[in-house]
């Protein structure tokens, strides 16, 4: 609390510190998964592009990419593989089964049929080469969830402009899906903190960017802060502020 000089008393907004622990305990739990490591790497593989607000002009930055309809079949193709690393040309294609994977959207989900083919590295049910779908806008997590970029853009958007925690996206998305039907669910917070970073990760980010006047390595650099704040408590081996600087 704080007084102002002829003006009324202030009062400091309080913390909602049940919330922001609740965030920590999610992005701790989706750290410790590893995913994008030691053959748990997802479908999709191939360069994203960078939404076109976040890329300099002279940068390739993501395009309107191809329609996707509703109920479309999606069939194996030359950039299928498996999270192992197995691609379409150490297989089989003749071994081709389809299976209804659920694609998640901005607004909401839909099924669709995808063309797999089993993984004869892995021999697991679960592990079956599929395709890509970058050139869709799509993110193919597990051949059984996928996403659009449109959705995972969007979170990147809105932390980036208003620091939305990934519990409240969750939720405004959620919200959305049940206006098409009560019964049209949106992914687990968890899932969802999971895919979003694996995405970013094929993301190409990292941009040449430099001040006009001072160049790449300006002698000084101010940060307001960061939007994906880890509390000190939760700092582990693979948990750790993205402001980290390795070489």
């Amino acid at each position: 609390m704080s007084q102002v000089s002829d003006g009324p008393l202030l009062i400091a907004p309080e913390v909602d510190h049940e919330a922001a622990d609740g965030e920590n305990t999610l992005l701790v739990q989706a750290a410790r998964r590893d995913d994008g490591f030691n053959g748990r790497a997802c479908i999709s593989h191939l360069p994203i592009a960078p939404p076109r607000w976040c890329s300099m002009p002279f940068e390739e930055s993501l395009t309107a990419p191809q329609l996707f309809l509703r109920g479309q079949f999606i069939p194996f193709d030359q950039t299928s593989r498996c999270c192992c690393g197995v691609t379409s040309s150490m297989v089989n294609p003749a071994c081709k089964v389809v299976k209804l994977a659920v694609v998640y959207g901005l607004t909401t989900r839909f099924n669709v049929e995808i063309e797999l083919v089993p993984c004869p590295s892995c021999r697991h049910a679960r592990r079956q080469l599929g395709a890509d779908l970058g050139c869709f806008g799509l993110f193919n997590w597990n051949n059984t969830m996928i996403f659009s970029h449109e959705l995972l853009n969007g979170f990147t958007n809105s932390y980036t402009a208003s620091e939305t925690p990934f519990s409240a996206f969750c939720l405004t998305v959620h919200r959305t899906y049940m206006d098409h039907d009560l019964k049209n669910s949106f992914c687990s917070d968890e899932t969802f903190v999971r895919v979003w970073f694996a995405f970013t990760r094929l993301q190409t980010l990292d941009s040449g960017m430099s001040c006009p006047t001072c160049g790449p390595s300006p002698k000084v650099v101010i940060a307001d802060g960061i939007s994906l704040g880890i509390h000190h408590s939760k700092m582990s081996a693979l948990v750790y502020p993205p402001m980290r600087v390795t070489d």
